[in-house]
C-alpha cells in the first residue's frame, strides 16, 4: 500500500502534459502535490470531516494506481521501447484470439522497429511468436521455418547474450570503483572485455555492446589514473555515438553519463579548454523524461562551476546561484543530498574567488542547513567554518569574527580535527583581531599541512594575500 508521502511526491512529479492528460481520460481529481513535510497529516487537517477521509487507504491506492494506469498510457508511444512493448501486447491478443493473419502482420511491423533500434530481448520475443503462429499458418509452405530464420534467431541470441556479458562487466566496474574494490578484480575483467577485440568479434556486436566496450575500458583507464588514455577511449565512444546512437533517443542518457565522465578526467589533465563544449552537449542532448533532465542539469552545473574555477572567464555570480537554485528547486529529490551538497560548496569556493563576500556567508549558511548534524560530512564543515570567518574578516564583522574563531577552535577540537595547520590559521585570524600590521602567511607554506588540508591552505594563502586587513587599518 503506497503511504500518503508517496502519492503526492508522484503528483508533484507530474509534468503539466501529464497532468492534463489524467484530467481527461481519469474519474478522479489529481491531488495537489504543494504539501510539504508530514503529507498526510496536513492532507487530513485540510480535509476534515470529508467523507473520503474514512477510507483513506483505499481512496489513494486507487489514485496512484489510476495515475500509474493513466501514466503508462500516456508514456506508451512515446519511445521506441513503449511502441514495441504495446506491438507484442497486440500479437498476444491477436494470436489468442485467433486471428494469426493480423497477428503476421503485426510482427513484420514489430521486427521492423526493434531491428532499427536493436532492441534485442524484443526480438527474441518477436522470433517466439513467430514460431508459434508459423504452427498454424494455413498452408504446408507457409508453416516451414526456414533454415534462414534459425540462422538468424541464432545470430540475435548471440549479439544478445554479448551485449548482456558486456554491460555486466560495466556495470561491475562502476560499482567496484564506487566501493573501492576495483584493484582487486580489475586484471580479471580487462582480459575478459580484452577477448572480444582479441576474437575479432567487435564488428558483429550491437551498437550497444560496442558503445560499452569502450565504455568499459575508459572506465578501467580512469580508475587507473590513466586520463589521457581515458579520454582517448572516451573519444571512441562519442564517435561511435555520433555515427550510429544518435538517432536513438533512449541512448542519451548513457552518453550524457559518459560526457560527465569525460569532463572528468578533462579535469585531472587541465584541459580544461574542452569543458564549454562538452557541457553544451551534455544540455543539447535529448531529454526523455524528468530524471534525464535532473542529471543533465546537475552535470552540465557541477562541471560549469569547476570550469569558471579554473578558468579567467567573466561570470554573472547571482544569477549562476539563481540559476542553479532555481533547477535544484525544480528537480526536487531528482537531485541527490550528496550532489547538492557538492554544488553548494563549489558554489562557495567561487564566492570565494571572486571576492563576492556576501554570497558566501548566504552559501555558507545554506549549505550548513543542507548538511544538518550528519558527522559524514565533517571535512566539508570544516572547510565552510574556514572560509566563513575569511568572509566575515574580509567584511569586517569583527565582532562575529571573534565569536567565530572560538566557537571553530571548540569544534575542531570536539571532532578531533585540530592540527598544527588549524591552529596556525586560527591565530592568524586572532592577528588581525589584535590590529597587528604586516599578516602574511608565510608560515603556512612550512607548517605540517595533512593532506586533506592541502587545498584549504592554498585558499587561505590566496586569500591573505588579496583580502585580508588588520582592525582599524
Amino acid at each position: 500500500m503506497p503511504q500518503i508521502d508517496e502519492l503526492f511526491r508522484l503528483v508533484k512529479s507530474l509534468e503539466p502534459n501529464e497532468k492534463r492528460y489524467f484530467k481527461l481520460h481519469a474519474d478522479k481529481h489529481v491531488v495537489s502535490g504543494k504539501y510539504k513535510g508530514n503529507a498526510e497529516k496536513l492532507f487530513k487537517q485540510k480535509n476534515k470531516g470529508k467523507a473520503f477521509i474514512k477510507n483513506l487507504a483505499f481512496e489513494k491506492n486507487y489514485l496512484y494506481g489510476k495515475i500509474m494506469e493513466v501514466l503508462r498510457s500516456y508514456h506508451a508511444e512515446n519511445t521506441a521501447e513503449g511502441k514495441l512493448n504495446n506491438i507484442l501486447s497486440d500479437i498476444r491478443l491477436l494470436y489468442n484470439k485467433g486471428l494469426h493473419d493480423a497477428a503476421l502482420k503485426m510482427l513484420e511491423k514489430g521486427f521492423e522497429l526493434a531491428e532499427r533500434t536493436e532492441n534485442l530481448p524484443a526480438m527474441l520475443l518477436l522470433f517466439q511468436f513467430k514460431h508459434r503462429l508459423k504452427r498454424h499458418a494455413l498452408s504446408e509452405e507457409d508453416a516451414k521455418i526456414t533454415e534462414a530464420d534459425f540462422e538468424r534467431e541464432k545470430g540475435i541470441l548471440k549479439m544478445f547474450e554479448d551485449e548482456r556479458t558486456i554491460l555486466y562487466h560495466y556495470d561491475t566496474v562502476y560499482n567496484l570503483y564506487t566501493t573501492g574494490k576495483l584493484k582487486e578484480r580489475l586484471n580479471t575483467i580487462k582480459t575478459k572485455i580484452d577477448e572480444y577485440a582479441q576474437r575479432n568479434v567487435l564488428a558483429t556486436l550491437s551498437f550497444y555492446a560496442r558503445y560499452y566496450f569502450f565504455a568499459t575500458k575508459a572506465f578501467i583507464a580512469k580508475a587507473e589514473d590513466n586520463y589521457p588514455e581515458a579520454m582517448n577511449l572516451y573519444e571512441e565512444v562519442f564517435a561511435l555515438w555520433e555515427k550510429e546512437g544518435s538517432t536513438l533517443k533512449e541512448s542519451s542518457a548513457h552518453n550524457r553519463t559518459n560526457l560527465g565522465n569525460y569532463l572528468l578526467c578533462a579535469y585531472h589533465t587541465e584541459r580544461f579548454e574542452v569543458f564549454p563544449e562538452i557541457i553544451d552537449k551534455i544540455e543539447s542532448l535529448p531529454i526523455e523524461n524528468s530524471t534525464d533532465e535532473a542529471e543533465a542539469f546537475h552535470i552540465a552545473q557541477r562541471y560549469r562551476l569547476i570550469y569558471y574555477l579554473n578558468s579567467d572567464s567573466k561570470i554573472d555570480l547571482n544569477k549562476l546561484i539563481r540559476q542553479i537554485e532555481s533547477g535544484l528547486k525544480k528537480h526536487g529529490d531528482l537531485v541527490s543530498k550528496k550532489i547538492r551538497i557538492a554544488l553548494y560548496i563549489n558554489m562557495c569556493l567561487l564566492a570565494l574567488q571572486e571576492r563576492k563576500f556576501e554570497n558566501l556567508v548566504d552559501l555558507i549558511g545554506k549549505t550548513f542547513t543542507l548538511i544538518g548534524r550528519s558527522n559524514d560530512w565533517r571535512n566539508e564543515m570544516r572547510h565552510l567554518k574556514f572560509f566563513e570567518m575569511m568572509a566575515q574578516c574580509s567584511l569586517e564583522n569583527y565582532e562575529l569574527l571573534d565569536y567565530l574563531v572560538r566557537n571553530n577552535e571548540r569544534w575542531l577540537i570536539k571532532n578531533n580535527m585540530n592540527n598544527q595547520f588549524t591552529s596556525t590559521v586560527l591565530n592568524i585570524f586572532r592577528a588581525a583581531l589584535r590590529n597587528e600590521e604586516n599578516i602574511e602567511g608565510g608560515q603556512l607554506t612550512t607548517v605540517s599541512c595533512p593532506p586533506d588540508t592541502q587545498m584549504l591552505r592554498e585558499l587561505t594563502l590566496r586569500w591573505i594575500k588579496q583580502n585580508i586587513k588588520p582592525v582599524g587599518a
